[in-house]
């Protein structure tokens, strides 16, 4: 658990304009606001739903949503998000098929 913890917050953590070499972490922080954006479409819900279920803001959404993760976002969301959708948390950072 601690390990993915210390993961999580350093996926989090980083700002977007980074160095080429973590160039891996900017694209895992990418595919995990599209994912969290697929996710809201697809089960139909509203950024206020979609934020009650992540116990944060509405305005924190939409930000991450449009890729700006603010860096006061707890790990917490991760662990909503697997719980509410019922996937992995590992499966957040990874592409989705996004079939419609």
């Amino acid at each position: 658990l601690y390990r993915i913890k210390r993961f999580i917050q350093k996926i989090f953590y980083r700002r977007l304009k980074v160095e080429s070499k973590k160039r891996d972490e900017i694209d895992e922080l990418g595919n995990l606001c599209k994912n969290i954006y697929f996710l809201r479409k697809k089960n139909g819900l509203t950024q206020r739903e979609m934020a009650r279920l992540l116990n944060i803001s509405v305005y924190s959404l939409s930000r991450i949503e449009r890729g700006i993760v603010p860096e006061n976002l707890s790990c917490e969301v991760l662990f909503y998000l697997a719980k509410n959708f019922s996937i992995e948390i590992s499966e957040l950072f990874r592409p989705f098929e996004r079939k419609e």
